[in-house]
């Protein structure tokens, strides 16, 4: 578990779930006008084959763009993640492992994507 400090909210959620996470970055780039796109989640979801291994997010700023997959503190990135991180990272992107909401407004702003 781990939690989220909601600033539109002025509140903590206490997350226990990837969905969470997810959730809680949508809002923070949505409320920022940040051009992002994120993987939905759930068991009614049908991977592709060709989608398997992409992040939860990614976001294009000032021409750049930065892969994020998010992970609860005990998730495990499978092999397929990890491939697609080597090739993102072999190719000059940014790829970035997010396990907290915390860790997620820090990257934003080292990233000067949102500034706090």
């Amino acid at each position: 578990m781990f939690l989220v400090h909601d600033k539109m909210n002025y509140r903590t959620i206490k997350t226990e779930k990837e969905s969470d996470l997810q959730s809680a970055c949508n809002r923070l780039l949505d409320t920022n006008n940040i051009f992002y796109h994120h993987r939905e989640r759930g068991s009614h979801e049908k991977r592709l084959a060709h989608d398997t291994g992409l992040p939860d997010l990614t976001i294009w700023h000032n021409r750049d763009t930065f892969f994020i997959e998010l992970k609860k503190e005990t998730g495990v990135i499978k092999k397929e993640q990890n491939e697609f991180m080597e090739q993102a990272i072999s190719n000059g992107f940014q790829y970035n492992i997010i396990r907290n909401f915390h860790q997620f407004k820090i990257l934003l702003d080292e990233l000067k994507i949102v500034e706090y």
